[in-house]
């Protein structure tokens, strides 16, 4: 049963039906408009785009503020001939969904290629309401193997999967050479492991999660005290790092502290960078569609530009000649320059 008097169908897909996809392609996270612009001009093939409010704020009160931003987001993408996805990040009740429903509606109308859930129920809604529309499942719904793959292309018709971090190199591999869906891997920009935007850890300190408060470590809960010698950081009144006052500073977050371990301390979490895909690029083969997110970490515009033309350039070169394929040396300097992964990308950035 519909939740609207009249089914829309989506408008065709940008660019036109039958111009063949790269095999290999850019996915940029964007937040604002200002990432969107990036996004464009460094050449993505994709933006995925986050309005806070559409993704954080399950109320949906007022479409039009949003709705504005968004119709900005898609006019900038289209107009440079760039596919652009918006985000349903937040975990809606039963109650909200009439007004989910007229919220994608809205997105269709004004032009949108493509639309990201996690949440069952959303995703059931966006296919029974706009089955022409392509519909994209986010990490956050923990897709790791074949079945989960294939359950939501057959049973939510969704074109493309989005894969979490944490899956071994090994398992990524037989993933990708198996899948029945377009993938998108995480190419650089966030690292970390949750459940539906859960995390179990952060939701034990401080009650809030991504799915239900759009920050796993809220501003509000962190606190730092400055001493002549030490930074002492809390979260929710939890000792997270004591750290000396010239170290470089760490987020505030419960997978970023430290934790005794045996008879002394350390980071347990976060220490490690998930697997460089720009190395491997050409033993990724796929029968489908493989997408590679970037998520720019905050910084000056120029060194976000940079990383981004780097992935773009990447994968030109993997497309042209994936035999003589090599990693040069400006590239992984731009990677390397951009600092430390986030600890999940939507704990701080709300990139989905």
């Amino acid at each position: 049963m519909s939740l609207l008097p009249d089914a829309h169908a989506a408008p065709a897909p940008h660019p036109a039906p039958g111009v063949p996809q790269p095999r290999l392609q850019l996915t940029v996270a964007a937040a604002t408009l200002d990432d969107v612009r990036l996004a464009v001009s460094a050449g993505a093939d994709w933006v995925n785009f986050t309005q806070r409010s559409l993704s954080y704020d399950r109320r949906l009160r007022e479409i039009s503020p949003w709705m504005r931003e968004c119709e900005q987001a898609i006019a900038l993408a289209r107009q440079s001939g760039r596919r652009i996805a918006i985000a349903f990040a937040a975990r809606y009740g039963t109650p909200e969904l009439p007004r989910v429903a007229r919220a994608a509606v809205a997105l269709a109308d004004a032009g949108v290629d493509a639309l990201i859930a996690s949440d069952l129920g959303t995703l059931d809604l966006i296919r029974s309401e706009l089955p022409r529309l392509a519909l994209h499942v986010s990490p956050q719904a923990s897709a790791t193997n074949r079945e989960a793959v294939c359950l939501y292309a057959t049973e939510f018709g969704a074109s493309r999967v989005a894969i979490p971090t944490s899956l071994p190199l090994e398992r990524l591999r037989h993933l990708v050479a198996s899948s029945p869906a377009e993938l998108e891997l995480f190419g650089h920009g966030s690292h970390g492991t949750m459940l539906e935007g859960q995390c179990a850890l952060s939701s034990w300190i401080t009650g809030a999660s991504v799915g239900r408060d759009g920050a796993c470590s809220p501003a509000r809960m962190i606190h730092e005290h400055r001493t002549w010698r030490t930074v002492v950081s809390r979260l929710n009144g939890v000792l997270i790092d004591v750290r000396p006052l010239d170290a470089n500073g760490r987020l505030t977050a419960a997978c970023r502290g430290r934790f005794r371990v045996s008879r002394g301390t350390a980071y347990l979490f976060g220490t490690q960078r998930p697997e460089n895909l720009m190395d491997i690029l050409p033993t990724l083969a796929s029968p489908r569609v493989i997408a590679f997110r970037v998520v720019p970490t905050p910084g000056e515009p120029g060194r976000q530009l940079a990383l981004l033309r780097a992935w773009r350039e990447a994968i030109d070169a993997c497309l042209d000649e994936p035999a003589r394929y090599a990693v040069l040396p400006e590239w992984r300097r731009a990677i390397a320059e951009d600092g430390d992964l986030l600890p999940c990308s939507a704990s701080t950035t709300g990139h989905l």
